[in-house]
């Protein structure tokens, strides 16, 4: 991933940002796993989602660390477009 700033990494390029795309998906496999195995061992509700909450805070995180590079990959998608639009009609 990038390099850390404030705590959270910063996605540069399009090769990070894919990778981040993969990784909630795993996520999402290892998060159903372990939930089950919880329940499995007979815990209570509450300690299910005790113990689930540090992989769904990382899960979270990393799906905040993705939107801005979404929005910001859009804004150059945007002004790219914009830019020719406005070349064509000169």
């Amino acid at each position: 991933m990038g390099q850390q700033q404030e705590g959270s990494a910063i996605i540069r390029t399009e090769a990070e940002y894919q990778e981040a795309r993969r990784r909630p998906q795993q996520d999402n496999e290892i998060i159903a796993r372990q939930q089950a195995t919880l329940i499995e061992q007979g815990l209570p509700a509450e300690q299910v989602a005790r113990g689930m909450t540090p992989l769904l805070s990382f899960h979270a995180q990393l799906e905040e660390e993705i939107a801005p590079y979404e929005q910001v990959s859009q804004g150059e998608r945007g002004r790219r477009v914009a830019g020719r639009a406005q070349r064509i009609s000169r």
